[in-house]
């Protein structure tokens, strides 16, 4: 505080790519059964935190055409290492086992982060 005036303080966080991870429900939107996966596995395994959102998804199949399916998305950044890797397959993987029958599937994208800042 300065004069009356507070100001944010800001720290520069070390982590190098931001990583998006798409789980579509192909036709089981079962979404009792992934909160309870969530709780369990992705936050046992991406213990810094993530931000995670419901979307529509459409994806154009090779024999049928146009896909219309339930989304989560979850969005974090982190260090690009064999640790976090392996996290990030946890999750794939234990996604895949619970929708794999009804079609579900998972993409994952990694970008080069620039910069990461964070603001308290």
């Amino acid at each position: 505080v300065c004069a009356g005036k507070s100001y944010a303080a800001e720290k520069t966080l070390d982590y190098n790519v931001s990583v998006r991870i798409t789980f579509g429900f192909g036709s089981n939107y079962n979404i009792a059964e992934f909160s309870k996966f969530a709780l369990e596995t992705i936050n046992s395994e991406l213990t810094d935190g993530y931000t995670m959102y419901e979307s529509k998804g459409m994806w154009t199949h090779p024999e049928r055409g146009a896909v219309l399916e339930n989304n989560m998305i979850i969005l974090f950044d982190m260090v690009d290492n064999a640790e976090n890797q392996k996290s990030i397959a946890n999750v794939a993987e234990g996604f895949i086992k619970l929708f794999k029958k009804s079609g579900g599937s998972v993409y994952v994208t990694k970008t080069p982060l620039i910069e990461a800042k964070v603001y308290f």
